[in-house]
């Protein structure tokens, strides 16, 4: 740390001597008189003295010449007049710093005046000293040293060992010796020099006084702050006695001592004593000197260390016009203030404020170190902060992975700044639920803090993200354990009453309260609030350590007390911040929870709609940014704050009991409300398909395609990228990253270009993306005459108010209805899996599992039963279906229910087939699933069929060999020949063991192979092509059902011609093998597995694949059922919708191969005898036949697992 010093001018000791020669001149210029060569001379120097004291060494140098060509010409180049000037001379070179040119000067006039005068001349010794300043200066050290002691040694003889100018020599080595860089020899020199001082002038001297001070500088810039503290505190004590109160010197020895009790943790005092410099300065400097903005800085650092930050960023602000006028508003002090700045509004929390210096601290970076400077990755951390103080995550991720790639790439991986990096990239994948991509980052965090040492704060930091994270996984032991942690060590280090404890004792009372312990929650609560109570600096904890005992006793039933503290809590936050910023939405929901329990229930729907409206405001941000960034992963803000709106929903429902006459109204609110939470890729991918038909044919709607394909390459990429950044060490070499990275930047700028076009040939497509919730009348608008929509949403708790389920009714025409199902969400949930539990599938199906569990006597009666049941709890509540088709968008708990499953009313008591017999709700009706309501729109803009239609292409009967290799059946069935008889009697299937398709991470092709052969689905193949009068090559059967045929096939467009696409074979879904990432579509296995072809086609390369189809079939097990989370629909569901198809045909468990057949062929058939029948309504028959028949067909394990997902029409 550098601080202000006095520059003791080289020829300060001869002051004296020429201010006499001054007032000589002048009293011989007053006197009548004849001057001489020597007073000329005399003269001369005078002038040029104050023109070097009045700082114009250029003038000064110009006189001096003139003066010593005069004086050379008149008394000689040897005369001691001369000898003056030469020295004057050197000294107005010496101040241009120009010391090459001085050092020969100053040796002319040392060597005349060694001729002239006595040996033991001071003159001499000035001389000698002059030369050794100069030697100093031009860093040669040794020379300079032994000449100080020349001069030391004259001096001495001259004056006595106590005269000021021995102590003067002592402190020019005190001088050398710092230059040197040995500041232990600088100081003992300088002790020196203080105590001749003392002796010679006394303790009140100002230059004794002044070199006090200098001692105390150089002992705190060598870091030697034990012994220079009590140096800066004499130095103060003998200049508040010496000096008045408002003396500069005295100001920058304040300054001094404020760094240091600063840098001492001691902000407070250091506070004090900026404030008294920072007067002084401004005071005899005026405002806009650069000791006024370094006084203005320092006193901001002391604000801002005491939790000040408002009062630090108006020192700051203070300072900034100063530091821009006298070093630039480019120049690296602006910087480095602007970034106190920024940083100070953060502590604030003003990010928004915050984020506008950050961005012009990025522009000036970026102008001076390029896009990858470390100073360019250190302002996009801080963007990247406050986006997500903003609760703008896209930007914060954007920002957040551009600051760890340079951090990366210029600090290294175990740097801290790159801990932060992981440690902000983890925190914003935790709170979107991306815990895959969370954990590998706070832990790689968390290490890098703790290797670095003496990181206290920063390792409890990693590890409270850690436990974030943890507790958001439910996982709240681990989380428990983490926070104790932190606050044993805090408490350890810094006090049971230090404001973070305080902070640690809030997280761990939430993962008490979430575990129900009361006690503990509150006893933790009221302590945090009580540390915080009396530090003005941390109010913003204090409320929420409030707004915590305020949920506290709402778990307590004592919603009174809880409104009350809620109530502060946004008050405070609201004059804060603003009534519509991100910060008040917990608290408004706080406040909407307590007044719903309180029956308030205006003020309830006031509040919640409060957060809604800003909920939504901040989710339209982030659509636009995750847009324009190709992150398109970002979690949506009304999704993942999704418990608002289904309070919202909730707290309408008992309005409109309570107001019966404003229930249409509630109705439709709610209706909007509870579309904005549903989290499905399937309705994603129908969005970017509705896109894609949007844009019309040719060049823009490939051109969209490309943009879509891109951003899906980029994601998976992106992935990749992080998980190697957050197992990458200083030890392992980043040559995948800089691949990775520099095929990122290639897709980024493809991707930029095509924004650059669509921006201009089609400005809706970013909107069209994220479609808006429809109402009412757009429902009825995009229903046929014949249909009915039926939209179920759960709905999270809401008080004491558990999950519920809403179910809306919207006819084509006629009112809508809205009604809550009695049954609450979790035993909907568990009634369709014991229904499905209850049924079985045979040996023989299409997938690599077999569904057997053992029902109970009487399975029949116990299936119709349950579905009887689930029809009375979801769908006899509904009113005006009958006679309709049903257009089903189905809540997260009857996801993996088929609706045509359920039954109206068991079979007659006399019946002898009950399964036939049953009414089934499929004999009522056609049903359609969707997973959005607003799928409806995106399905209805379907594009003009492309020139050369084909009816049909199918992939069937791949060439698998059983478990036991020998199996041939599928080898005879590579055309539509009749089918052979069977020569091998295969039982159960004998299916591979858990991740027995991998040899590590590549496909094992032979165990593909090893897969149940399915010959059967030729037939099915062959009979629909026969149907659909299809060419001669629309099938692909045995050997040419490849994965490499398909995507040949897409390649040159002959699959996107094709209007229905059919895949008869296997599928699998990612949970059946451990070593299977994603569910996959199995054809004929290659020889040797590649890149193109392992006789796998798995969802990812679904979604490259080129589509236009109305209809893809995947007459294979599973391909309904979502892989967990509650999402709707399967991966290849959504893969299908995003290449290009408007409805699917899928299952929702494993399909006995026999049913297959006929399910599938039997709809196919429907549609070509009856042109009228629609894709549902096709199904619906093809079911009822199966019933019809009877015996094992009628089973609905059988018949009931197809689905018909999308376009019925």
């Amino acid at each position: 740390m550098k601080h202000f010093s006095w520059p003791y001018a080289r020829g300060d000791h001869r002051r004296g001597r020429f201010a006499s020669l001054v007032l000589a001149v002048s009293l011989a210029i007053a006197a009548p008189s004849h001057a001489g060569p020597a007073e000329d001379a005399d003269t001369s120097a005078a002038a040029v003295q104050q023109l070097i004291d009045a700082g114009r060494a250029v003038d000064g140098e110009t006189t001096a010449r003139a003066a010593v060509a005069a004086a050379e010409a008149a008394l000689g180049e040897d005369a001691v007049a001369t000898a003056n000037l030469y020295r004057l001379l050197g000294d107005t070179l010496f101040e241009q710093r120009r010391y090459d040119e001085a050092e020969p000067v100053f040796r002319k006039a040392l060597a005349v005046r060694e001729e002239k005068l006595p040996a033991g001349d001071p003159d001499i010794a000035n001389s000698v000293h002059d030369l050794a300043i100069t030697l100093k200066s031009l860093q040669r050290f040794d020379e300079a040293e032994e000449l100080y002691r020349r001069a030391m040694t004259i001096r001495e003889a001259a004056f006595g060992a106590s005269h000021m100018e021995v102590a003067r020599t002592w402190f020019a080595l005190a001088r050398l010796e710092q230059a040197r860089g040995d500041a232990e020899a600088a100081v003992q020199r300088l002790d020196s020099a203080i105590e001749v001082g003392l002796v010679a002038a006394g303790e009140a001297d100002r230059t004794v006084i002044q070199w006090l001070g200098e001692r105390a500088f150089i002992l705190h810039d060598a870091g030697d702050l034990e012994a220079a503290e009590p140096a800066y505190r004499r130095v103060l004590v003998a200049a508040e006695a010496a000096f008045p109160d408002g003396d500069l010197h005295l100001a920058s020895w304040r300054q001094g001592l404020a760094n240091l009790s600063f840098s001492t943790r001691r902000p407070a005092e250091a506070e004090q004593l900026y404030r008294a410099a920072l007067a002084a300065r401004e005071a005899h400097l005026g405002p806009g000197h650069a000791a006024v903005a370094a006084s203005l800085e320092g006193l901001g650092r002391a604000l801002e260390r005491q939790r000040r930050d408002d009062e630090a960023v108006a020192a700051y602000r203070r300072a900034l016009p100063i530091r821009e006028k006298l070093n630039g508003a480019e120049s690296p002090a602006t910087d480095a203030l602007l970034m106190r700045i920024g940083v100070a509004l953060m502590g604030g929390e003003h990010p928004v404020e915050a984020e506008k210096v950050f961005r012009r601290l990025l522009a000036l970076r970026e102008g001076k170190e390029g896009p990858d400077g470390a100073g360019v990755g250190e302002i996009a951390r801080w963007i990247a902060n406050a986006a997500n103080a903003g609760d703008r995550t896209a930007e914060a991720e954007i920002f957040s992975k551009r600051s760890l790639s340079i951090s990366l790439a210029t600090r290294g991986p175990d740097d801290i700044l790159t801990g932060f990096d992981f440690l902000m990239l983890g925190l914003l994948y935790s709170g979107q639920q991306r815990f895959g991509e969370a954990d590998p980052l706070l832990l790689r965090a968390l290490a890098v803090m703790e290797a670095a040492g003496n990181q206290l704060d920063n390792v409890v930091l990693a590890r409270t993200a850690l436990a974030y994270a943890r507790f958001s996984q439910r996982r709240l032991d681990e989380a428990a354990d983490l926070t104790r942690h932190s606050l044993e060590e805090i408490t350890a280090a810094r006090g049971a009453d230090a404001p973070m404890a305080a902070e640690l004792m809030v997280t761990l009372a939430h993962i008490r309260l979430d575990r129900d312990e009361l006690d503990e929650a509150e006893r933790l609560a009221i302590r945090a609030r009580e540390i915080h109570r009396s530090n003005p600096a941390m109010q913003r904890s204090f409320v929420r350590a409030g707004s915590l005992l305020g949920r506290v006793r709402m778990a307590q039933g004592r919603f009174d007390e809880a409104a009350a503290l809620f109530e502060a809590s946004l008050q405070w936050l609201e004059t804060r911040f603003g009534k519509d910023g991100s910060d008040i939405v917990s608290a408004l929901d706080d406040v909407g929870e307590a007044a719903f329990m309180r029956d308030d229930l205006a003020a309830a729907a006031s509040a919640f709609e409060r957060a809604v409206a800003i909920t939504e405001r901040l989710a339209a941000i982030d659509a636009r940014n995750a847009f324009a960034s190709r992150t398109g992963t970002i979690e949506d803000q009304a999704i993942s704050r999704g418990a608002i709106f289904d309070r919202l929903v909730k707290t309408y429902d008992r309005l409109a009991l309570a107001r019966p006459a404003r229930r249409a109204e509630m109705a439709e609110k709610a209706f909007l409300v509870a579309q904005r939470v549903i989290d499905s890729r399937a309705s994603a991918a129908l969005s970017q398909l509705g896109a894609r038909n949007a844009a019309g044919s040719g060049d823009l709607a490939a051109l969209v395609r490309e943009r879509q394909d891109l951003v899906e390459d980029w994601q998976r990429r992106d992935r990749r990228l992080t998980a190697q950044r957050a197992a990458l060490s200083s030890e392992k070499a980043g040559d995948d990253l800089a691949a990775l990275e520099s095929r990122l930047a290639g897709v980024d700028r493809r991707i930029k270009a095509i924004d650059k076009r669509l921006s201009s040939a089609f400005p809706d497509y970013a909107a069209l993306r994220r479609p808006a919730p429809v109402g009412f009348a757009a429902v009825r608008a995009a229903l046929a005459a014949d249909e009915v929509l039926l939209f179920y949403a759960d709905t999270s708790p809401l008080g004491t108010i558990g999950f519920e389920t809403y179910l809306w009714v919207v006819p084509k025409n006629g009112a809508a209805t809205w009604l809550r199902l009695e049954a609450a969400s979790g035993d909907l949930s568990a009634e369709v899996a014991r229904l499905r539990g209850l049924m079985r599938v045979g040996p023989e199906t299409r997938g690599a599992r077999s569904l057997v569990l053992d029902g109970g006597a009487d399975r029949i009666g116990e299936v119709i039963e349950a579905a009887l049941s689930l029809h009375g709890a979801v769908l006899a509540p509904a009113r005006l279906i009958g006679g309709k088709k049903l257009v089903v968008v189905p809540s997260r708990s009857l996801a993996s229910l088929p609706f045509h499953l359920l039954v109206s009313a068991p079979a007659p008591e006399a019946s002898r087939d009950r399964y036939r017999d049953a009414g089934w709700v499929v004999r009522d009706h056609a049903i359609t699933v969707l997973p959005s309501v607003s799928a409806l729109a995106a399905l209805g803009a379907a594009a003009p069929p492309a020139p050369g239609r084909e009816p049909y292409l199918g992939f069937a009967n791949p060439l698998l060999t059983g478990p036991s290799g020998d199996d041939r059946r599928a080898f005879a069935r590579d055309d539509c020949g009749p089918a052979p008889s069977p020569d091998v009697q295969v039982a159960a299937a004998v299916l591979p063991e858990p991740a027995t398709l991998y040899r590590g991470n590549a496909t094992d092709v032979d165990a593909v192979r090893r897969l149940i052969p399915l010959p059967e689905t030729a037939d099915e193949a062959c009979a629909i092509a026969s149907a659909l009068a299809a060419p001669d090559d629309a099938l692909r059967l045995g050997g040419h059902a490849s994965e490499a045929e398909v995507k040949r096939l897409s390649g040159n467009g002959r699959l996107a011609r094709a209007a229905i696409v059919h895949f008869a074979t296997h599928g699998l879904v990612s949970g059946d093998f451990s070593g299977l990432a994603e569910p996959a579509i199995v054809l004929t296995p290659p020889a040797a597995p590649s890149l193109e072809d392992d006789g796998l086609l798995t969802a990812s390369e679904v979604t490259a694949l080129r589509l236009a189809a109305d209809w893809v079939i995947l007459s294979a097990c599973n391909t309904a059922s979502g892989e967990g989370g509650g999402e709707a629909l399967s991966g290849l569901a959504r893969a299908f919708f995003y290449a290009g198809a408007r409805a699917l045909l899928v299952s929702h468990w494993p399909v006995q191969s026999d049913a297959a057949v006929n399910l599938v062929t039997g709809a196919v058939y429907a549609m070509v005898a009856d042109p009228a029948a629609d894709r549902a309504e096709a199904l619906r028959r093809a079911m009822l036949a199966e019933i019809e028949a009877g015996g094992a067909r009628a089973d609905p394990a059988a018949w009931a697992p197809f689905i018909l997902v999308g376009a019925a029409r």
